[in-house]
């Protein structure tokens, strides 16, 4: 009897996008881990898993934190010379699977965590070659086409435990100072954005001050101490599944002291920011033709 050998292969930034706008959640990476192994037991002997997506987004220690769960994070830049490239992520996870046909060849089996049309091509090529394909994903985001190259499929539907409140019990002590820092860089954005959503006001954190970790923990403060309203926009670039948004709550009193009177009134005459964009906001259909990864109407 031939021994099974099977690679997992992750497609982490539709994965991610799937949790956070469908259920307004983040991916529980020790959990998904856990799930992965445990659907590759079936068919075999688990020899690892690869995660695709751009990794210089989101929170520092992303990768660290993946590697310790088992997840092997394979950075992928999608922005070249100030262009967009959204299938550079399937491109490099199809290039890294043909390879292992050559440079792997007790790989057997391959599970394809995700749902992405472009792989019909390389379950092709895999099949050609004598592999064994399996897939798993969300229902309603997987397309028949791919449930009916592979072999088996898995549903995470069910799975709840992949994922995790987005707001959780804050760990670290956060300083007024660190709130602050909140303030500031919210207030700007709601002046300039149709509305803010939460993994656009991380990002945009990040990038302002790349030496301070922990803005996940200072949010969920944030959050729990009233400063931050949270609340659901349409997302005009997928209108089934709405983005989580923040704003600032302008009568809490850290609010209030950090900002003054005059950066106050400039929040009251901002839009009615529960309605998200409308059809005669300019900027709104600006910002919701670059995608919600690119602009204003933020992340989920």
């Amino acid at each position: 009897m031939v021994e099974r050998n099977i690679l997992a292969w992750v497609h982490w930034e539709q994965l991610g996008d799937i949790v956070h706008r469908g259920v307004g959640k983040e991916l529980d990476f020790d959990q998904l881990s856990r799930v992965i192994k445990e659907i590759c037991s079936l068919q075999g002997h688990w020899c690892g898993t690869v995660a695709y997506g751009d990794f210089d987004r989101g929170d520092y220690g992303l990768q660290t934190r993946l590697l310790q769960v088992g997840i092997q994070p394979r950075h992928v830049a999608v922005r070249e010379a100030g262009e967009l490239h959204r299938d550079a992520i399937t491109l490099e996870l199809s290039l890294d699977v043909l390879e292992t046909i050559h440079t792997y060849p007790h790989v057997t089996d391959h599970l394809f965590v995700g749902g992405d049309l472009s792989w019909v091509p390389i379950f092709r090529r895999l099949t050609q070659h004598g592999k064994h394909i399996h897939l798993c994903g969300f229902q309603s985001y997987t397309h028949r086409i791919l449930r009916d190259w592979a072999e088996t499929f898995t549903a995470l539907d069910h799975r709840e435990e992949i994922a995790r409140d987005r707001f959780r019990e804050t760990g670290p002590q956060v300083s007024d100072g660190d709130l602050e820092q909140v303030i500031h860089v919210l207030a700007g954005m709601q002046q300039r954005l149709p509305f803010v959503g939460f993994g656009l006001l991380q990002r945009e954190l990040t990038r302002r001050y790349p030496y301070r970790f922990g803005f996940e923990d200072i949010l969920n403060a944030a959050k729990n101490e009233g400063i931050l309203d949270v609340y659901k926009v349409p997302n005009p670039n997928n209108p089934d599944f709405p983005t989580t948004a923040v704003r600032l709550n302008r009568e809490h009193p850290l609010v209030r002291s950090t900002l003054g009177a005059e950066s106050l009134d400039s929040l009251d005459e901002l839009r009615d920011l529960d309605n998200g964009p409308g059809e005669g906001d300019e900027d709104a259909e600006t910002y919701s033709e670059a995608g919600p990864r690119e602009t204003g109407t933020g992340e989920g």
